[in-house]
């Protein structure tokens, strides 16, 4: 091992633990480097504080990249934990101009239920405000959490919707970010005056009177039931930490977090009158889908909160008032690396499970790829975790009465002020039963703050009963020989300071090991993900043994009329191609050199007319007989140099899709074609006598193996007639193709118009109708080098084909490049509403002006990688 070699640091290092493992990775990325003599390399480790460190060494330069999860922010002290009957204004739309100068507005397209909302569904304005809007609203930098999108400089605003899309995101979670992206800055009268810039929803005076009684009282868990005030996306989608929603077992929401700290939940943030019923009336009333839409997913609008921060305590004063719960710890996966930054765990559409993948070196300084399972049990929680004043709180003796309302009295007047800590308690004390109160009422009078202390320390039970485990449920090897100009190509995304794009894997192994053997098998899954609810993987494949192929065909005995195919080989075969997904597997046992046979027989029929002939001069007797015949066209490949290429690619912007490539390649071909036209002997032929003082006078043996005439009348004279005087029946091998049983129907018969048509020319025999016209060939052509391939996608429910033509180069060779060139491809989906849609960076082969995409929805121009927020149902 090597010591660290110095490196650039971006970012900051909070404790001794995190530098050491910044240290640790930089000395196994350079022996890795050295090993496999890379020109360039990257990698990836979750550091022990929570945060990340992105190694890269490119064009001789080292640099680590050090994001940190969060930045602490200061304490809202103006929410006192009870829920508020406000309600955001949510713009549902397309963001066509993300990137802005300061003072400018986010540009966007609002869909028509959004214009509807912001005119607060106005009578005289059916469609409500105009589609096209510039908004300062949105003019969101990224947060702290995702400073990979944010450039090193530029004089213009590169707001949150220009990299950041809810589909670097995976299952319910996806929703979620769209949604909380469509709220926008919520400090309003800092905005422009202006209606739209100000919108918020305004429920009418009658709604609003049977919204509000149902929150009085109501103490939330540890959310405020409103979006950040910042309108920054709160939720991390990175493999150091994935938020995620999962459904708990009477289908509420859960908010989860899974980090090396361990997997947490809490109930999914929503802006609290949006759960009552009185609201769905309302919206169900003025027809607005896209809410309805939210409330049959979230059961409210979900607020965009995240969970409470770890600065001031108040994550875990939460936890010990148990609305966040510890559900199982992450076991060791954070001890692996990923494969990319942005490899963070996969959920199910239904929010029942997890997966991820990630890699180590073993002992024998190969990768070891590993996947994980989270498998969870969510269990309800009590009053769905919000609280009201119980009442138990109002005891029934008067004594009893005073000396709480005078314990809790004192005890609020000490928990001064809004701070996390100070609401945990307060929700804490909904919680715990009065009996408990009172046994602490004697404690207030000697120190305050000491018994703030306790309600502080004091842990109570989780609002919900949930379980769950992080498990390895399989690995396998991941290498390959050579080096990475040789390597088998699989790209993830990496947004990074040196350019947005899609790295690719480096399969070599540590130095100071033995090489493997060539016949090292791999078959290792190194990518998860979900399409709706249907787990998806890539695998990597390599099998380094080959073998002696036999002759493979279907030939038979008799083969005459049908379709035939032989494949012979010349050298070892082996199994080509190093990738397969769920959705397609193009790997093939191939040898250097193949010759494919195909052979089609068609049935021509029989002889237009019967070969006859007598036995000879001069004898009286003869043969009538016909043929079947039969052609076979002949197409006979023979392939050298044959190559199969598979690759992957993670498009950027997507967790839940995979691009699969596929190119095959010959060196040569020789191809062979002919037609050539074959008979059978129909085995029913016949014997035929006559006389003729001349020509035939001869006698001979004229009778049948089958039947055979004796009586003739009138009695052949001078040629005339020609009597069929015997049947026989010779089967022979194949003949059954012309065995159609006694074609002349019955002895004797005269056949003179057959075997002597002309009395006056005499034939010892004729070859009848004979065989078809047929133009008969042979001929052999030479191909050179040939390509051929397809390019398709998992990004839907069905896999989808881009194109069918040779893909991209690139997608087969190592990125960065030589020169560094980092090689871009995206995909993007529509992730919330009922609107279907997606599309991919390549063009559309029928319109190459336009990105390839599927499905629809009004707002798309399939020229750009959409950001979609809010809800898009049309």
């Amino acid at each position: 091992m090597h010591q660290p070699r110095p490196y650039g640091l971006h970012g900051q290092l909070t404790s001794d633990e995190d530098a050491a493992a910044v240290d640790a990775l930089v000395r196994r990325l350079s022996n890795f480097k050295k090993a496999g003599e890379l020109d360039s390399l990257k990698m990836v480790r979750a550091l022990p504080g929570g945060g990340i460190a992105v190694a890269l060494d490119m064009g001789g330069v080292l640099k680590v990249f050090v994001q940190q999860p969060e930045v602490p922010r200061p304490p809202d002290e103006t929410f006192d934990g009870f829920a508020k009957p406000g309600i955001p204004m949510l713009f549902s739309a397309v963001v066509t101009k993300p990137i802005v100068f300061p003072g400018e507005g986010v540009e966007m397209r609002l869909t028509r239920t959004a214009r509807r909302r912001v005119s607060n569904y106005a009578e005289d304005m059916p469609e409500g405000v105009a589609e096209r809007q510039v908004l300062e609203r949105f003019a969101i930098e990224y947060s702290n959490r995702h400073q990979e999108f944010r450039p090193n400089s530029s004089a213009r605003i590169h707001t949150q919707y220009t990299k950041l899309r809810p589909s670097w995101y995976s299952g319910l979670m996806s929703a979620v970010v769209g949604i909380a992206g469509g709220y926008g800055k919520q400090e309003l009268d800092k905005l422009p005056e202006s209606k739209i810039e100000r919108a918020k929803m305004l429920l009418p005076e009658k709604w609003r009177l049977k919204i509000e009684p149902e929150l009085v009282g109501v103490r939330l868990p540890g959310y405020t039931g409103l979006p950040d005030k910042s309108g920054e996306i709160q939720y991390d989608y990175k493999f150091n930490e994935s938020h995620g929603v999962m459904r708990d077992d009477k289908g509420k929401c859960w908010l989860i977090r899974i980090s090396a700290a361990g997997v947490y939940a809490m109930p999914l943030p929503v802006i609290p009158a949006t759960t009552t019923a009185a609201f769905r009336e309302y919206i169900e009333s003025v027809n607005d889908d896209e809410i309805l839409w939210m409330l049959d997913q979230f059961g409210g609008m979900p607020s965009g909160e995240g969970f409470p921060p770890q600065s001031e305590g108040a994550f875990e004063a939460w936890r010990r008032a148990g609305a966040v719960i510890k559900v199982c710890d992450s076991g060791d996966f954070f001890q692996n690396m990923g494969y990319a930054t942005t490899c963070g765990w996969a959920f199910n559409l239904s929010g029942t499970e997890g997966y991820n993948t990630c890699y180590e070196f073993g002992d024998d300084g190969l990768q070891v790829g590993k996947t994980y399972q989270l498998s969870i049990q969510l269990t309800a929680a009590e009053h769905e975790g919000r609280l009201r004043v119980p009442d138990s709180f109002r005891p029934d003796d008067p004594r009893e009465a005073a000396t709480l309302n005078s314990y809790l009295g004192s005890l609020f007047e000490a928990l001064s002020g809004n701070s996390a800590r100070n609401l945990a308690i307060k929700y804490k004390l909904r919680r715990v039963p009065v009996a408990t109160i009172l046994s602490r009422a004697g404690a207030l009078r000697t120190s305050p703050q000491a018994e703030v202390d306790y309600w502080d320390n004091l842990e109570v039970e989780p609002i919900a009963a949930h379980s769950g485990h992080v498990t390895r449920v399989a690995q396998g090897t991941v290498w390959a020989p050579g080096n990475p100009k040789t390597f088998p190509q699989i790209k993830f995304p990496e947004p990074s300071a040196m350019g947005d794009g899609c790295i690719s894997h480096d399969f070599g192994r540590l130095e100071g090991y033995p090489a493997p053997p060539m016949t090292t098998r791999c078959d290792t899954t190194m990518f998860v993900y979900y399409v709706g609810d249907d787990l998806k993987y890539v695998k990597y494949f390599r099998d380094g043994r080959t073998y002696d192929r036999n002759v493979e065909h279907n030939y038979d005995e008799c083969m005459i009329v049908g379709a035939w195919e032989m494949t012979e080989t010349v050298g070892s075969t082996g199994l080509l191609g190093n990738f397969y997904i769920t959705d397609v597997d193009d790997r093939a046992a191939a040898a250097p050199t193949t010759t494919v046979t195909k052979t089609v027989g068609k049935d021509l029929g029989y002889d237009s007319a019967p070969y006859y002939g007598l036995d000879g001069w001069p004898a009286w007797c003869g043969s009538l007989w016909r043929n079947r015949y039969y052609s076979h066209t002949v197409n006979s490949v023979m392939s050298e140099g044959y190559s199969l290429n598979i690759a992957i690619c993670i498009p950027f912007f997507e967790r839940s899709a995979a691009i699969h490539a596929m190119k095959e390649a010959t060196t040569g071909k020789t191809i062979r074609d002919s037609l050539a036209v074959y008979a059978v002997r129909d085995p029913n032929s016949y014997r035929y006598l006559t006389y003729d003082r001349v020509f035939a006078w001869f006698g001979c043996d004229s009778s049948g193996n089958m039947a055979t005439a004796t009586k003739f009348d009138p009695a052949p004279s001078e040629g005339r007639p020609f009597w069929l005087s015997g049947y026989s029946y010779y089967p022979g091998p194949c003949s059954d193709f012309a065995d159609e049983g006694d074609w002349m129907g019955g002895l004797p018969q005269d056949v003179t118009h057959i075997a002597h048509k002309d009395p006056n020319n005499w034939e010892y025999g004729a070859a009848g109708g004979g065989p078809p016209t047929v133009k008969e060939y042979s001929r052999v052509t030479y191909g050179e080098h040939e390509e051929s391939g397809h390019l398709t996608i998992s990004l839907m429910d069905k896999l989808q084909t881009i194109h069918r033509k040779v893909p991209n180069p690139r997608y087969f060779l190592p990125s960065p490049d030589e020169f560094g060139n980092i090689f871009y491809m995206d995909a993007i989906t529509n992730c919330s509403g009922s609107s279907v849609y997606g599309s991919v960076l390549e063009p559309d082969p029928e319109a190459p002006t336009y990105r390839k995409h599927w499905g629809y929805t009004r707002l798309a121009d399939h020229k750009s990688a959409h950001h979609f927020m809010g809800v898009i149902n049309e």
